[in-house]
């Protein structure tokens, strides 16, 4: 029992101390659940190698958004700045926003350069079910981020 009471009294100390990394860590892990792509974006931006990160396009090709803004484009148009308002898809939104889009003759192409501010002047609402909080985009430089391209390939939607 008082090894349970030192390792818990440890565990609380390390997320006091390190609470930028336990904030970004939990936002993450729960990313996973909320938006899958979101915490594929921020973990490869935390702990990747600035490589291009490709997404699952599963959610991506059936977002409200996506499909509003695929049916304005014909094959050869491009749209430089996508951006929407968190409320239109949450799910998207902590992914992807703005965003770049672009037909091909063989579907479409999602694109986003990431690199979140460092000023700590952008926030971002992160949306819990019962209320939403604000946090700083900066806060994920606790780690040693590096900034990288997103990339969504897809054929028409379902």
């Amino acid at each position: 029992m008082k090894y349970v009471k030192l390792i818990a009294l440890t565990i609380v100390a390390c997320m006091i101390i390190f609470y930028k990394k336990t904030l970004v860590l939990m936002m993450i892990l729960g990313g996973y659940f909320v938006s899958p792509e979101a915490s594929d974006i921020l973990t490869h931006y935390c702990f990747g190698s600035g490589d291009t990160l490709y997404l699952d396009t599963s959610y991506i090709k059936r977002s409200p958004v996506i499909k509003r803004e695929i049916n304005k484009l014909k094959i050869g148009d491009a749209v430089d700045r996508v951006g929407f308002k968190q409320k239109d898809d949450w799910r998207l939104s902590y992914a992807l926003n703005p965003f770049k889009i672009k037909r091909t003759r063989d579907g479409y192409e999602i694109y986003q350069w990431i690199e979140f501010d460092q000023t700590g002047k952008v926030p971002t609402e992160l949306n819990l079910g019962i209320t939403t909080i604000t946090v700083n985009d900066a806060v994920v430089h606790a780690f040693e981020c590096k900034p990288f391209w997103v990339i969504c390939k897809f054929k028409n939607p379902e």
